[in-house]
């Protein structure tokens, strides 16, 4: 990126600390991690290729929504298998959605580090293998030897203690 001017480099800064949100934005358009990994990087392209428009007074976030919006529909047009799994409209309407409830859903993907936290090493284990690296129950269970069906059902009752944690923890969308 050469010589970064000091817009630039604010930029750079405010992209870094928001890449995750602006990551978890895109996922919600196109729910295929390669996809979205693409459509994300193209968006960080764009945003330093217009910096020096970019008026940095503003909240970043939805600026960087904005961007990450028109990168989708771009990659929606190249891949027409999109359009079909999502309309137009209904493209609209999520990523609006979406962008409405970031600040609800940031208080509660929080709550939810917090709650992963306090689980037993065991079941903090199993989501971590589960969802973080993606591992299937079978992998899991081959890896571990425990039985899959009682990994099943224990993934179950994870998933319900940390969702009762997040609810406790975090306000409901009505309370925001």
């Amino acid at each position: 990126m050469g010589d970064a001017g000091p817009i630039e480099e604010r930029i750079l800064r405010l992209w870094v600390r928001n890449q995750a949100d602006v990551y978890r934005y895109v996922f919600a358009l196109l729910p295929n991690p390669t996809d979205a990994q693409e459509v994300l990087q193209a968006a960080c392209v764009a945003l330093w290729r217009k910096a020096a428009d970019l008026d940095l007074d503003r909240p970043f976030l939805p600026v960087a929504f904005r961007f990450a919006l028109l990168e989708v529909r771009k990659h929606r047009e190249k891949n027409r298998r999109w359009a079909s799994f999502l309309g137009d409209e209904a493209l609209e309407q999520v990523a609006a959605e979406r962008s409405d409830a970031h600040d609800l859903l940031e208080l509660r993907r929080q709550a939810l580090d917090g709650c992963v936290g306090q689980l037993p090493p065991a079941d903090r284990d199993l989501i971590d293998r589960h969802y973080r690296r993606g591992q299937t129950v079978p992998q899991i269970a081959e890896e571990t030897g425990r039985n899959p069906h009682t990994l099943y059902k224990a993934l179950q009752r994870v998933r319900r203690m940390l969702f009762d944690c997040v609810t406790a923890r975090a306000p409901a969308e009505d309370q925001v």
